[in-house]
């Protein structure tokens, strides 16, 4: 018994050919990539803004700012890696 491997790792159900079902679960999955960075970028803007306001207001100090300098570089870190995962995963999926 020879087991034979698919041509395209988005035909999944190995014919040869990408149908409409299939070429519907790329699009659904690059699209939740898309709108996970588009959120992630969001969450940055609206946290950046949100600190700027509450320092300029007077409700947080500068020292408060410094003792969450932990989790906002964690916070930072990690919405910046997934906009930047999505970034490089486009520009290899798009490569010539």
């Amino acid at each position: 018994m020879t087991e034979t491997t698919p041509t395209n790792k988005h035909d999944l159900n190995e014919d040869g050919v990408i149908d409409e079902n299939e070429g519907a679960v790329i699009f659904r999955w690059r699209r939740t990539q898309r709108y996970f960075a588009v959120v992630a970028f969001a969450a940055i803007a609206l946290n950046t803004t949100v600190l700027i306001i509450l320092v300029s207001m007077g409700v947080m100090t500068p020292d408060m700012i410094n003792s969450l300098g932990a989790p906002l570089a964690w916070f930072y870190g990690v919405m910046g890696g997934v906009i930047g995962t999505f970034m490089g995963g486009e520009v290899f999926i798009n490569r010539p």
